[in-house]
C-alpha cells in the first residue's frame, strides 16, 4: 500500500477559495455585530429625543 497518499492533501483553486472565505466568516460577523449595535444605540438616542 502506499501510505503517502492517505496523508497528502492537494487544495485546487476551489479547495484554497473555501479556506479563505471560511476564514473571514469570523470577522465579518464581528463587524456586523458591531454596526447593527451601533446602529441600535442611534435609533434609541434619536427615538428619546423626538419624544420630548
Amino acid at each position: 500500500m502506499d501510505f503517502d497518499r492517505w496523508y497528502t492533501h492537494e487544495l485546487g483553486t476551489t479547495g484554497w477559495l473555501a479556506v479563505i472565505l471560511h476564514l473571514l466568516v469570523v470577522p465579518i460577523v464581528v463587524a456586523t455585530a458591531l454596526y447593527v449595535s451601533r446602529l441600535t444605540a442611534l435609533q434609541q438616542v434619536r427615538r428619546g429625543s423626538l419624544k420630548t
